[in-house]
């Protein structure tokens, strides 16, 4: 984003800030810097996908993820943000798996309890885990947490779901995506559709 953009989005910041406080010193708490229907000329764009599809450099990046991925259109604005870590080479998973159990923790202790938690349902009785990331890449299992929006969880203000996952690249190298849906989601969807 060069001055004149940066000129142009000052005031969408600054209504952003109005609408919903300020940005948290945490990245994960405080959605990178990011809120519901931020407009994309407000964002800090590394890369235009199809126009609507944008790779960001968020206010408030995290240092466990390489890139993030907007979804934004021009009526809705931000309707879905992830944050998609660098892959890792990690044949047994366990550096990944424990980051993973890091953010969850970071996540369950922000906004409750998760509503749907996947079981870690790669080799079980633990007999290959030089073999967990293979595995993770041939669908055998699956690492995911999702927090609803609902009485049990307090997530931001916008949003309707959080979801965490685990993900292989290859048979050897792994990666953790956080993605935020939000509540004008559906709105975004039938904007890109039409």
């Amino acid at each position: 984003m060069n001055q004149s953009q940066r000129a142009l989005a000052a005031p969408f910041f600054a209504m952003l800030l109005m609408a919903h406080g300020p940005a948290s010193d945490d990245p994960i708490a405080g959605m990178f810097g990011v809120a519901s229907g931020m407009p994309a000329q407000a964002m800090d764009i590394v890369e235009a996908g199809d126009g609507q599809l944008l790779e960001i450099a968020p206010p408030t990046p995290d240092t466990r993820f390489g890139t993030y991925v907007a979804l934004a259109t021009p009526q809705a604005g931000l309707c879905k943000f992830t944050a998609v870590g660098t892959p890792m080479k990690d044949m047994a998973g366990q550096v990944v798996r424990q980051n993973y159990a890091d953010i969850q923790a970071e996540l369950t202790a922000l906004y409750g309890a998760a509503r749907l938690d996947e079981p870690d349902l790669l080799d079980a009785d633990g007999s290959r885990p030089e073999k967990w990331v293979r595995a993770l890449l041939n669908d055998d299992g699956k690492l995911e947490t999702i927090w609803l929006a609902g009485p049990q969880n307090n997530l931001p203000d916008g949003v309707d779901a959080i979801q965490l996952t685990l993900n292989a690249v290859t048979q050897k190298r792994a990666y953790i995506a956080l993605s935020y849906q939000m509540t004008n989601f559906d709105a975004c969807t039938a904007e890109r559709s039409s």
